[in-house]
């Protein structure tokens, strides 16, 4: 138990058996015989591991025998691999079990989620449609938090965050664990990507694709059909336009809290505005407005607020102790 968890915070810190043991002062070897759980650390041993690794002695002694492995499937990501990848996973897999945990505790049974058949690119665009419908919202209505309407779907959000950046090529992830259905995704991407990543993935756990079909473009068709919907283009822009301005592109772009890019990508699949026009509008997107979208990763974000609610019924109800309620409301962002 004790192995595992020095291991576990060692490769959550970054620090290779050899780097972790030249700051403790012992070689590579014993480091690997405390991981192996072949020798116990004594009191003192456990304080200097616990103060270089940025956890407590207590995380170092916790069970964590129970933790469910979870089975998370990455799709096109080859590019995050190796060290990198076990440590995103691992960081998700606790994450999810503390969140399994408070369910549990919390007697929160999940929920059957609405299934939408997909059988092309068109189906995608459908699917958005009728899942705003089936959820009550307006077909030209921007959604102002999706994290809630996700959430009260009975879909739990999880925010991974990366301030050191080691993910970079990770946006976000979804899957079913003992029945519930999760979404991660990182801290590390502007607003709008957030958002994106956010449809994107709820397209992954409603949608059911037709096999022959590119699951991760039906997706991308399923999110930008939600969150700026034809209807809500053509009565913002009409339905033909020889040009966009700066000023327009602006105030869709704060309605419907979408990227710029997105919006010229729906301009251009509804045909309001012509491919060479669009064309011209992607040039002009990354000389201006990319970094300035970027940029806009602290001002706005998304935030799941479920398990924060979740662990605070469970403290004030005195189902968790205070020591319980600190450790679960790291996870909180």
């Amino acid at each position: 138990m004790i192995g595992e968890n020095i291991k576990r915070y060692r490769t959550l810190k970054g620090l290779s058996l050899r780097k972790f043991g030249e700051l403790v002062g012992l070689s590579q070897t014993a480091i690997a015989k405390y991981e192996n759980n072949e020798v116990k650390p004594d009191g003192e041993k456990l304080v200097k591991f616990a103060k270089i690794l940025d956890c407590k002695v207590a995380d170092l002694l916790k069970d964590i025998s129970n933790r469910k492995p979870l089975n998370l499937n990455f799709r096109k990501r080859e590019s995050l691999s190796g060290r990198k990848l076990e440590l995103l996973k691992q960081i998700i897999n606790d994450k999810v079990n503390n969140y399994l945990d408070v369910l549990e505790l919390n007697n929160i049974p999940y929920k059957q989620i609405k299934k939408y058949k997909v059988s092309s690119l068109l189906d995608a665009e459908e699917a958005a449609y009728k899942f705003r419908k089936d959820n009550q919202i307006n077909e030209v209505f921007p959604l102002a938090n999706l994290c809630d309407i996700i959430e009260n779907l009975g879909i739990f959000v999880v925010i991974v965050n990366d301030n050191k950046k080691l993910f970079k090529d990770f946006d976000g992830v979804s899957e079913l664990v003992n029945n519930f259905p999760f979404i991660c995704i990182s801290s590390d991407i502007n607003y709008y990507r957030q958002r994106f990543t956010l449809a994107h993935e709820l397209g992954h756990l409603i949608l059911e694709i037709d096999e022959n079909l590119d699951e991760e473009k039906i997706c991308n068709e399923f999110a930008a059909a939600l969150l700026l919907p034809r209807k809500a283009l053509e009565l913002e822009c009409g339905t033909n336009r020889f040009a966009i301005s700066d000023k327009e592109y602006r105030i869709i772009r704060d309605e419907y809290k979408v990227s710029i890019k997105a919006i010229i990508y729906g301009l251009n699949k509804y045909n309001i505005v012509s491919d060479n026009y669009a064309k011209l509008a992607y040039i002009n997107y990354n000389k201006i407005y990319k970094d300035e979208e970027y940029n806009n990763i602290e001002k706005q974000t998304e935030l799941p607020r479920k398990y924060e609610q979740l662990v605070l019924r469970l403290y004030t109800q005195n189902i968790i102790t205070q020591s319980r309620f600190i450790e679960l409301m790291e996870d909180c962002y």
